[in-house]
């Protein structure tokens, strides 16, 4: 996330009103891109906090599940980054969807050093937080091209790697990667597959595990 994403990452912003009448109402967010982050039990989700008349509604992956009264919404990203939100039956109010998010991702978030100094919580004892080393790790999505190259791919191996075209199949498969080769190659007398890979654009790859 960039230093101008950083100082403006926090967003306010009513939605919209809800009508109950109607099944999976939608709001586009008005900033982009929406950040996304990991939860330890909910895995990757926006980092968005939703609220209708004063009260929290919960995130979820897909609204399949979810039952009329339930306090759930899922978020829906284009290729061209723009979110919305859905949820699975709103009550009928005025400006009464009130979302509090944040944006920025990608590249952008490939900061230098000493400019993150605003911590994801602040305890009574932290005084200053900063970054000593630049931020790395940061891919831009996929566009809609790429997409079309890599999802043939991903059904090819299906998340497994047999032969030496599929370590390099794999490796194509994930964000950020353009070129990939894979061989063989003696070690210890042993016998290993070696990856090579290249990023796009020249972009460094050696933060991905």
């Amino acid at each position: 996330m960039s230093s101008r994403q950083r100082r403006n990452d926090r967003e306010r912003d009513g939605p919209g009103s809800g009508r109950g009448e109607e099944s999976y109402q939608a709001f586009d967010l008005p900033k982009a891109p929406l950040t996304f982050v990991m939860h330890a039990r909910e895995g990757l989700q926006g980092a968005i906090d939703l609220s209708v008349n004063g009260l929290p509604w919960r995130q979820k992956d897909d609204l399949t599940n979810s039952l009329a009264g339930d306090r759930h919404y899922a978020i829906e990203t284009d290729y061209a980054a723009k979110s919305r939100v859905i949820g699975s039956r709103l009550p009928t109010g005025r400006d009464n969807v009130v979302a509090k998010f944040r944006v920025g991702q990608g590249t952008g978030g490939n900061v230098s050093s000493g400019i993150l100094k605003k911590p994801a919580s602040k305890p009574p004892f932290l005084d200053a937080v900063f970054n000593p080393e630049k931020a790395a790790g940061g891919t831009d999505p996929d566009t809609e091209e790429q997409l079309r190259e890599k999802i043939p791919t991903q059904h090819i191996t299906f998340d497994r790697a047999v032969s030496l075209q599929d370590y390099a199949d794999l490796a194509l498969s994930c964000p950020g990667i353009s070129k990939a080769k894979s061989g063989w190659r003696w070690m210890h007398n042993r016998q290993y597959v070696v990856l090579a890979v290249a990023g796009s654009s020249g972009g460094d790859v050696s933060p991905m595990p």
